[in-house]
C-alpha cells in the first residue's frame, strides 16, 4: 500500500486532508447484481467507520466521506498527526485538500 505524498505540509496547526483507503471505490468494481453492490457498499462503510475511529483517536474531525468514485474520508487534524495516519492499516494515501468543494448560495429572487 502506498502512502502518497502530502506536499507542503504545514509543520504546525490543523490541516484538512483526504485519507484514501485501500479498498477500490464502488465505481471501480464490477458488480453483477444489486445484492453484490449492497454487500460491497457495506464493506466500504465498515472500512471507513473503522478508520474514522482511529482518526478520531489521533485528534481528527471527520468532514466528509466518499465512496462512489473514490474511497476516502476528508478530515481536519493536527499537522503533526499526518505521518501517524499514513501508517494506519488500510490507508493507501494521505493528501492535502487543495480544492475544497463549495456550494454557492442560490441567486437572489426578484
Amino acid at each position: 500500500m502506498e502512502a502518497g505524498p502530502c506536499s507542503a505540509t504545514p509543520a504546525t496547526g490543523r490541516v484538512k486532508v483526504w485519507v484514501d483507503l485501500a479498498m477500490p471505490a464502488m465505481a471501480a468494481v464490477p458488480m453483477p447484481s444489486p445484492s453484490s453492490r449492497s454487500d460491497y457498499y457495506q464493506a466500504l462503510q465498515a472500512q471507513q467507520s473503522g478508520l474514522s475511529a482511529r482518526l478520531h483517536a489521533l485528534g481528527a474531525t471527520e468532514l466528509a466521506r466518499v465512496y462512489l468514485v473514490r474511497n476516502a474520508i476528508v478530515v481536519e487534524l493536527p499537522a503533526s498527526a499526518i505521518e501517524a495516519v499514513r501508517r494506519l492499516p488500510g490507508v493507501r494515501r494521505v493528501s492535502l485538500v487543495t480544492h475544497p468543494y463549495r456550494i454557492d448560495p442560490p441567486p437572489p429572487t426578484q
